[in-house]
């Protein structure tokens, strides 16, 4: 049976917000990574641990600029969070059927990254490192898929196994902030036009009155949705960990973000 779909709250006191990111940043960096603890595979020993790490890391990046309440850096951190929790997400599913996609999207993107150096006579490879990378990279289908086919398809897997976590992402889903793919809108697209310097991207540097356009420093945001949904990222990447390396622990995620009744139930003793 779907586990049920809840509800997310956005909060919008930053002092809190950043209390409870720190909580969360800490509750990874406390667990086994960097330690004789961590499993001894590849995906259990290494490249998991790696990925729940780097995410962390991406969420004490954007922390860092919420004092001064900007949002377009932070959105672009928040997309590169997103998409990086749904990669964990979804290798985790299988990691053994899934980490030869991960692998060969690696070894192509940095042959590409060769290939342009090798243009300026400064090639990162020897010639036969090159070959076996194009070699690993395959072709399109031996690769990762869309971030939005990733996403979905670990709602549909963690969602059956996961407490609060939506294994559907319809618009009109109640639980909408509890699935990856709910999130997609909200957080890929955004960080789209942020990281790409599109319309919306630009809004906050520009003002007109009375006809006449300026150009100046960031305007400070009104609410704090970014760095809310940075928290919530994070507590889907602790999700799919401990379900796949067996830590962090998502009760004590969803303790950190005032959740843990809603999610399972009631509180666990203290």
């Amino acid at each position: 049976m779907p586990a049920p779909s809840v509800p997310y709250v956005l909060f919008d006191d930053p002092a809190d917000m950043c209390a409870r990111a720190n909580q969360l940043v800490r509750l990874v960096r406390s667990g086994p990574a960097g330690t004789s603890s961590l499993g001894s595979g590849l995906w259990d020993g290494v490249l998991g641990p790696a990925m729940l790490a780097k995410a962390a890391g991406t969420l004490a990046s954007m922390i860092l600029l919420l004092p001064a309440h900007g949002v377009v850096d932070a959105m672009t951190l928040l997309r590169a969070l997103y998409e990086g929790t749904v990669q964990l997400s979804w290798v985790a599913i299988d990691p053994d059927a899934h980490l030869p996609s991960w692998y060969a999207t690696s070894s192509y993107w940095e042959w590409r990254e060769h290939c342009y150096w090798e243009k300026a006579g400064r090639g990162l490879r020897s010639p036969e490192e090159a070959e076996e990378l194009k070699r690993d990279g395959g072709t399109r289908e031996d690769r990762l898929p869309g971030v939005p086919t990733m996403a979905a398809e670990a709602d549909e897997h963690w969602g059956t196994l996961v407490p609060g976590w939506s294994p559907t992402s319809n618009a009109d889903d109640p639980g909408l902030f509890s699935s990856m793919r709910g999130l997609y809108g909200y957080i890929y697209q955004r960080g789209s036009a942020a990281t790409h310097a599109r319309a919306r991207g630009l809004d906050p540097f520009l003002s007109e009155v009375d006809g006449k356009t300026t150009i100046h420093a960031e305007t400070p945001a009104s609410d704090y949705h970014v760095y809310a949904l940075g928290l919530y990222t994070l507590a889907f990447a602790i999700a799919a960990a401990e379900q796949s390396l067996g830590w962090p622990s998502w009760r004590e995620a969803t303790r950190i973000l005032g959740r843990e009744a809603e999610v399972f139930g009631r509180p666990s003793a203290p």
